[in-house]
């Protein structure tokens, strides 16, 4: 299933499209969940250790914060945000993606605060897209369609 991801979020063949990366996307969140739990991670931390109440705020304030990482269009810092709050906080303080629900939703178009962010993520994306991309491309093979023969 979470090979065929962008196949059931987009209900059309993507897969060697670039919104098929999603795919490739899913599996390695998948991954990096399978690794904490093989580490004995705990989601939370030594939050288990508090008496109920307590931990079932912690536990909402903390999924408030992933849940405010993942509509900026930070994945990656949502999913460790769940093992580690600090990064959930850190990630739904910051700047969204400007092409992230957040962003779309909250921004003015031409406000200064998409301003700021089209700027950042041209900045980030032209230093790390290529290096994300190779990665990509290795695990989850090129984009385009294979030549028909």
């Amino acid at each position: 299933m979470l090979d065929e991801f962008a196949l059931t979020v987009h209900l059309q063949d993507v897969y060697w499209e670039k919104e098929g990366r999603k795919s490739v996307d899913a599996v390695i969140i998948a991954t990096i969940f399978g690794i904490f739990l093989v580490f004995h991670t705990v989601p939370f931390g030594h939050a288990a250790d508090l008496s109920g109440l307590l931990l079932t705020i912690y536990v909402l304030l903390n999924l408030i914060f992933v849940l405010g990482s993942a509509l900026k269009g930070k994945l990656y810092i949502a999913v460790f945000g769940v093992f580690v709050p600090v990064i959930a906080i850190l990630g739904a303080i910051r700047l969204a993606d400007p092409e992230s629900l957040w962003a779309r939703q909250f921004y003015d178009p031409k406000g200064l605060k998409m301003r700021v962010a089209e700027k950042r993520y041209a900045d980030v994306n032209r230093i790390w897209q290529p290096r994300k991309d190779f990665i990509w491309d290795f695990v989850g093979g090129k984009t385009g369609r294979p030549k028909q023969d």
